[in-house]
């Protein structure tokens, strides 16, 4: 059955309760660990640069973030990207992060088994930073069944972009999606 956890711009996601604990998930790479990068500390940096300012600092914070979430993704697959992307639409798809921006991301998937394996291990450390987000984890087909019925959905896929995975699965599918 697919992981459905939530649809970009549902305001009824939510990160878990402040002290929450988070249920040891088993899979591929075994229990969810926390990442060994801070995407909080390395904002800190970012805001503690003084060359850093408006869409120069917004582009650095995103491509930060890309550096963090990859890394999430390649370990919870233990580098195997077949059939699935990391997309990151709206604002984040377009490289404006600010400070406290939500991050939104869609997980695609073809074939993957253990996508809810992957999709835990890469919203928890998400999270356990603290940061927002709104996520889905979808199948090409429903991508393209979201986007025809929603149009705040289909407004987030005008700037979708492949952050990590599979670019023959994402590629054509951020150009259907519209």
């Amino acid at each position: 059955a697919l992981l459905r956890t939530g649809q970009i711009g549902d305001p009824g996601l939510r990160p878990p309760p402040q002290g929450y604990a988070r249920p040891v998930i088993t899979g591929a790479r075994g229990a969810v660990v926390p990442s060994a990068v801070s995407l909080r500390a390395s904002r800190q940096e970012l805001l503690e640069r003084t060359d850093l300012h408006g869409d120069e600092f917004c582009r650095a914070l995103a491509r930060a973030t890309d550096t963090w979430l990859s890394g999430l993704l390649n370990h919870a697959t233990d580098g195997d990207l077949r059939g699935l992307g990391l997309v990151a639409v709206g604002g984040y798809g377009r490289g404006e992060l600010c400070p406290g921006s939500d991050l939104d991301v869609v997980l695609v998937h073809e074939r993957r088994r253990d996508i809810g394996v992957v999709a835990d291990a890469v919203w928890y450390p998400v999270w356990d930073e603290g940061v927002r987000l709104d996520h889905s984890v979808r199948r090409p087909g429903e991508v393209l069944e979201v986007a025809a019925a929603d149009l705040r959905a289909q407004l987030g896929w005008l700037d979708g972009r492949l952050v990590a995975g599979d670019a023959e699965l994402v590629t054509p599918l951020v150009a259907k999606a519209l």
